[in-house]
């Protein structure tokens, strides 16, 4: 099983395909794009801001060259989400915590 994690959110699956499939699905849920149309912002992103060129998505190992994409620009990490210590109870000028 391969994990990559987000501050955010931890993506799993049995290959490159899968994982990139699990950061599609999350990423849908706020942007509301197909998979072709998050493909090709994909595409654009990664080349106009890092010069990585990430081939179509019909192409032999397009999952694999976008999932390394990611890593490589800190967009995704490699293993599970490491825990994070409890919210601290804080409190902010102006509200009542009770």
């Amino acid at each position: 099983m391969r994990v990559y994690h987000t501050f955010f959110a931890e993506f799993k699956g049995p290959d490159d395909k899968a994982v990139i499939q699990a950061v599609f699905e999350d990423a849908r849920k706020g942007t509301g794009q197909t998979y072709d149309e998050w493909w090709t912002y994909q595409q654009k992103v990664w080349d106009q801001r890092y010069g990585i060129i990430v081939p179509n998505q019909n192409e032999p190992e397009a999952e694999t060259t976008l999932l390394r994409a990611l890593v490589k620009t800190g967009a995704l990490v490699e293993g599970p989400q490491p825990p994070r210590p409890p919210a601290k109870a804080g409190k902010t000028p102006g509200m009542s915590n009770g």
